[in-house]
């Protein structure tokens, strides 16, 4: 069980999940007002769409890419398959 602990702590995500966990009260009696609220959606909507733009963006570099990989993958195939051919 002492080894499982150490491997776990060693770890850089776990480390400060656990400390988090240790040392976090465990009632808070803090109150979020409806504009904290409306900020944090505003946030997440704001990161959606930003993701989303990044995506329109990006997509013809994806795409092609993507397509110059597969193009070569055939060419390779063709390529092995005249060679036996011949």
């Amino acid at each position: 069980m002492k080894l499982y602990m150490t491997n776990i702590l060693k770890n850089s995500f776990f480390a400060p999940f656990l400390s988090f966990l240790l040392f976090a009260p465990l009632n808070t009696h803090a109150y979020l007002d409806p504009g904290t609220g409306s900020y944090i959606i505003q946030v997440l909507i704001a990161s959606a769409v930003s993701v989303l733009f990044l995506t329109k963006i990006y997509w013809r570099k994806v795409t092609f890419v993507i397509s110059n990989a597969f193009k070569k993958v055939s060419r390779r195939q063709n390529n092995d398959e005249n060679k036996q051919d011949s």
